[in-house]
């Protein structure tokens, strides 16, 4: 079964009870952004093959460079709509 799967990490709230101008996801928690958390946990995975982050068009880039090099494993990150 291993790579069988795909994950689909949904990041694309606006943030907006937490107020400030970064995205929740990108906010630092123990030292890491929130997202990698889930990323890191989904990446090591032996089931999942590929990883897609739904996420804001404005944080995209961020994500993108975040994620760059962090598993071997095929990531896209997708603006939502």
């Amino acid at each position: 079964m291993d790579g069988r799967f795909g994950a689909v990490i949904v990041a694309a709230g606006n943030s907006s009870r937490m107020g400030g101008n970064v995205s929740k996801v990108l906010e630092d928690l123990g030292g890491k952004p929130v997202l990698l958390y889930s990323f890191e946990v989904l990446a090591g995975c032996p089931w999942v093959g590929e990883l897609c982050v739904v996420c804001r068009e404005e944080d995209r880039q961020r994500i993108e460079a975040l994620l760059a090099g962090k598993t071997d494993k095929p990531v896209t990150a997708v603006p939502s709509r």
